[in-house]
């Protein structure tokens, strides 16, 4: 079978026949099923068309999370899958300035080649819900979001130390910071004080806390929000005008010196570094001065940037101590209040301002008259103009349009500015699921009926930006009574990490990277999903392997085989024992297509398989159950093995096989016969035989007679038996 063409003749059937057309209310137009069926939002985080095309991480994401939409679907769901393009943010800006293009262009045209990539992947895409976050009919709504927050004291513009990262000539939020680091391109973050918008997300710090634990997502990710918001209780004291934090406040006779955070180089914390300030502060328990001491084990994101030291009590502040040789007092434990009972956060407010060109506009205009004044609702969206010099200076290129820049306040009509920064891209991906059911709609971002998302994949890497922002942003729209449920995520599974044939991460500047087009064209979209089905597991990923890949060709060509003789050759009922092996097959891909199971779904049809071929002549009705077990791993391969059955299509209307119940004990078994402990031969026994009848069989089997009685030259009646039910018997022969 060519299965490129097979590929080629299923899209074309799919798009002209509209099978993947998503109705809220209807079925398909070829379905045979009843039309009221239970919603199912599937979605899987969308890409960012920074690069020319998918890579093989994207297929691992897509191609897996598309066969568990396309099995619920099966199951008699209406399943809604959108995708579309996170087109924003630096990512496609560098992009744009290392090819010397212009973002919009550059993003179209790859936009364009990721479609049509996501399309040979056989994705049960919807292409009318598309969106695209850099176009103005989606980044109105994102400008409309902004103006909600701002209405509710939530963004706001203060001068703060910001990180700024000098490469990227950009401020970061804290969350794109990773050990000092720009998260991007690697550089040494400064921190700068500048004049920068804000989301206030640490008012809802407690409401993200309280929500964690009754989300169905990696209990990895639940802990890395928790820490990251960082809840801690304890009290403010002032050691005269210097304040701490501390959990700990009855360590505090105990307390030798201050430490104050510092500006160190990134460091793994393992070596303490320290200065002392030239300063005395007084300890309020004791009366005594303390010095006071930068430390880089102090963070200036913690409680108020400066901590107690207690080394009798503090491991921390035990080996900063002995390296600096400050004293260690084993003072007792106090039961008097001293300080302020507080509660702080780890949790930073949520720097969202861009001095980038590529993103989307600050709805704010400043009047002479009236400060800072909120574009109204009418006028969005506030449209990002196509400018040809948008490389980074430190300052928004925006700057320098003045028509984009000179305005007139719309409370007093007087010449004013507008906002020349841009949003971070993480504010348009904080709210896309919401949008993604209204996308054919232009009065409403969404409604307060918006679905929750039943079932949402994507990388581990978002847990405290992406996976964070989302439940701030959803908490807020349910506070403002704009949604039904607080957490619109409710089910999240993260994707493994597919790695190169070495081991390595793959990497461009390592020379190790595999394009998935490569395999596409020589093998077609269905082996290689059913190679990334079956290679790995799902939520671990692993080293690319060609041999496996090219097993799994060998496979389904084993099973077009077998269609073949259901179609043309003699078929017969099914046995008992393969009546076993299908029920108990249905009944397990069943489970692991509904748990991201995906490796051992393959493993069970293939055990199928064997059962199929086992029978002398081929049983129509078991292929037939293959094929449809197959389908959502397989599409268009299935597809057409469907009509090589002689079915109509679209096999995607047909309802997934459900297991007879009364075939899953099987009524036959194979068991081990042993002798002295040692396999001799194995035979097939009714599953309900006794002991009895199982030592008969066996004992009437030559092969066994004579091994017994050849150590000991004696009758095979003197032995002892050993018996475990349904596995083995083992004859240890006795004198």
């Amino acid at each position: 079978m060519n299965y490129i063409k097979v590929h080629e003749k299923w899209r074309k059937y799919w798009q002209e026949n509209k099978t993947n057309k998503y109705s809220a209310t209807a079925s398909s137009p070829t379905e045979t099923r009843a039309p009221a069926r239970p919603p199912y939002y599937c979605l899987e985080m969308f890409s960012y068309p920074s690069g020319a095309s998918l890579h093989m991480g994207h297929y691992f994401n897509y191609a897996p999370s598309d066969t568990h939409a396309r099995f619920k679907r099966m199951c008699g769901y209406n399943v809604f899958q959108p995708m579309g393009f996170d087109a924003f943010g630096l990512p496609a800006e560098n992009h744009a300035l290392k090819t010397n293009t212009h973002p919009r262009d550059n993003t179209i045209k790859n936009m364009q080649v990721m479609r049509k990539q996501l399309e040979n992947l056989g994705g049960m895409y919807d292409w009318d819900y598309t969106m695209t976050t850099c176009f103005p009919d989606y980044y109105k709504w994102t400008q409309w979001l902004f103006l909600q927050l701002f209405k509710s004291g939530l963004a706001y513009q203060k001068e703060a130390p910001v990180n700024w990262c000098d490469k990227c000539k950009t401020v970061l939020a804290n969350e794109q910071v990773i050990g000092d680091q720009c998260e991007r391109c690697d550089t040494v973050v400064e921190r700068r004080n500048m004049k920068q918008w804000f989301l206030k997300i640490t008012d809802y710090a407690d409401k993200l806390l309280e929500g964690i634990d009754g989300l169905d997502w990696p209990n990895k990710t639940k802990t890395m929000q928790k820490n990251w918001i960082g809840k801690s209780v304890g009290a403010y004291i002032d050691f005269d005008d210097l304040r701490v934090f501390t959990t700990r406040p009855d360590t505090i006779l105990g307390a030798t010196f201050i430490a104050v955070a510092g500006d160190y180089p990134p460091s793994d914390n393992k070596e303490m570094l320290g200065q002392f300030t030239g300063k005395y502060v007084t300890n309020p328990a004791t009366g005594k001065k303390i010095p006071v001491w930068t430390a880089n084990y102090v963070l200036d994101s913690y409680g108020t940037g400066a901590v107690m030291g207690v080394p009798a009590y503090d491991d921390r502040d035990a080996a900063f101590a002995k390296k600096y040789k400050l004293p260690i007092v084993n003072a007792p434990f106090t039961d008097k209040v001293f300080g302020k009972p507080t509660t702080t956060y780890r949790l930073r407010d949520w720097s969202i301002g861009r001095q980038r060109y590529w993103g989307t506009p600050i709805p704010i205009i400043y009047c002479p008259e009236h400060g800072t004044v909120p574009v109204p609702e009418s006028d969005l969206p506030v449209e990002l103009p196509y400018i040809k010099d948008f490389k980074p200076k430190g300052a928004s290129p925006l700057a320098s349009v003045p028509e984009f820049v000179n305005c007139k306040c719309p409370i007093c009509g007087k010449p004013s500015k507008r906002e020349v920064d841009t949003m971070d891209t993480f504010v348009c991906s904080s709210w896309y699921f919401l949008r993604y059911p209204y996308a054919t709609r232009t009065d409403v971002p969404f409604e307060k009926t918006a679905p929750i998302v039943n079932k949402y994949i994507g990388g581990a890497e978002h847990a405290c930006m992406h996976l964070l922002y989302t439940r701030f942003i959803t908490n807020f729209l349910y506070d403002k009574g704009l949604i039904k449920h607080r957490e619109m995520l409710p089910s999240l599974v993260h994707q493994g990490m597919i790695l190169a044939p070495d081991g390595r991460k793959m990497s461009k500047s390592k020379g190790n990277t595999i394009t998935p087009d490569k395999y596409v064209d020589e093998f077609g979209s269905d082996i290689l999903r059913l190679y990334m089905l079956f290679g790995f597991n799902y939520t671990d990923g692993g080293p690319w392997d060609e041999a496996t890949l090219k097993s799994t060709m060998r496979f389904i060509e084993r099973v077009e085989f077998a269609v073949a003789r259901a179609t043309k050759g003699v078929t017969r009922p099914a046995t008992e024992d393969l009546l076993h092996a299908e029920a108990t097959a249905i009944k397990s891909v069943r489970r692991d297509l509904e748990n991201f199971s995906f490796n051992t779904a393959v493993a069970r049809c293939m055990e199928l398989l064997n059962a199929i071929n086992a029978q002398k002549d081929i049983s129509r009705t078991a292929v037939k159950t293959l094929v449809l077990l197959l389908a959502p791993m397989v599409p268009h391969i299935a597809e057409e093995f469907w009509e090589q059955l002689g079915e109509a299509p679209s096999i995607f209307d047909q309802s997934f096989p459900v297991e007879n119940e009364k075939y899953l004990t099987a009524a036959n078994i194979e068991i081990a016969v042993q002798v002295n402990s040692k396999i001799v031969t194995r035979i097939t026994v009714p599953a309900d035989a006794d002991q009895k009848a199982v030592e008969k069989q066996a004992l009437a089997l030559p092969a066994v007679r004579v091994t017994l009685e050849a150590p000991m030259r004696t009758s095979p009646t003197k032995h002892k038996v050993v018996y475990v039910k349904n596995r083995l018997i083992n004859f240890i022969a006795s004198k």
